[in-house]
């Protein structure tokens, strides 16, 4: 907005133009009386898009009504009221005396701040947007990596100093001996599964099974699987053919004695078959 002194000084300038021009000037006295009009009408454009109010007449005398042109805090009403503007000054500029230079500064100031809030609002929903689908992001990377590190934290192999190295918290460390765990129990399906249970013994919740498995009455204990549970489904037992199990209790890089195994569908003995639910 300008100031007062600002206005002042303008129309001190423009005074002192318009007067040198109308004593120099050789036109007729309807001439100097148009641009006369034309220049108070400019006067009084100038004073409201800067901020005050000509001179109004009142009951008796004239007085300074200072008035301000104040656009409003909310963005788009702003930019509502500049286009409103724009589209009544280009449609009466001609006719209050302006000329189309002027027409081309008021569209150019208002359809300056129009771009700008676009440009504004569309960069508003594109950061809604990267925030979403950075969420999406640290959601799969979380459910990826947890997956990795319960498979992990069962792994023979996964020593403290492992598990440190990948930022895993190593289970809580317990004191005592490692002792094989008891009751197991094995449960063929006729889908060729077999359901296996067991007791932990007293061992705590950081320890981790290692469920072995043997083929035949004669065959090689082999390594099924780790669990931190107290049950395993085994997917691979054939319907009728032999096989065992046991369980060692493993824990801190140290492992257990085997407890006692189960046979599956033992030859020569009895062995119950379940159907599959």
């Amino acid at each position: 907005m300008q100031s007062s002194r600002d206005c002042i000084q303008f129309f001190r300038d423009t005074v002192w133009r318009m007067f040198f021009y109308i004593e120099s000037s050789r036109d007729s006295m309807q001439f100097r009386q148009d641009y006369i009009e034309i220049f108070s009408r400019q006067m009084v454009f100038f004073l409201r898009i800067h901020g005050t109010s000509p001179p109004r007449e009142t009951g008796n005398n004239e007085e300074l009504n200072m008035s301000s042109f104040k656009l409003s805090g909310r963005d788009a009403e702003a930019n509502d009221q500049l286009q409103l503007f724009k589209t009544g000054f280009t449609a009466n500029a001609l006719g209050l005396g302006y000329d189309a230079g002027d027409i081309d500064v008021i569209i150019a100031a208002t359809g300056g701040f129009n771009t700008a809030l676009a440009a504004s609002l569309a960069a508003k929903e594109a950061a809604k947007g990267a925030v979403v689908a950075k969420d999406d992001a640290r959601a799969e990377a979380e459910t990826t990596v947890r997956k990795y590190v319960q498979q992990i934290k069962v792994n023979v192999g996964a020593t403290p100093a492992v598990l440190s190295s990948m930022g895993i918290t190593p289970g809580e460390t317990v004191s005592g001996p490692l002792v094989p765990p008891i009751t197991l129990t094995a449960k063929p399906n006729s889908d060729g599964t077999c359901f296996l249970r067991w007791k932990r013994n007293g061992n705590p919740s950081n320890t981790v099974f290692v469920v072995e498995s043997m083929i035949g009455a004669t065959g090689n204990w082999v390594w099924q699987a780790n669990v931190q549970g107290l049950r395993y489904t085994d997917f691979g037992a054939i319907a009728g053919q032999q096989k065992s199990y046991r369980v060692r209790a493993q824990r801190a890089g140290e492992t257990s004695a085997p407890c006692s195994s189960v046979t599956i569908y033992n030859v020569g003995g009895e062995s119950e078959v379940f159907l599959a639910a």
